[in-house]
């Protein structure tokens, strides 16, 4: 999961690769991405991985 603020400061990883590994997947089936934000004050980005 990333987070933004004012879109100058960003925390985290947000790449396929710390997600796959995040969850134990050697083989990617599919990506989606999930975005929420607060008059683009604030922002939070997760990447979702599925797979085996």
């Amino acid at each position: 999961m990333c987070q933004s603020i004012l879109g100058l400061v960003s925390i985290g990883d947000c790449s396929i690769q710390a997600a796959s590994k995040a969850g134990h997947i050697s083989q990617i089936k599919s990506v989606d991405t999930k975005i929420w934000s607060i008059l683009g004050l604030y922002t939070t980005s997760t990447t979702i991985v599925k797979g085996n």
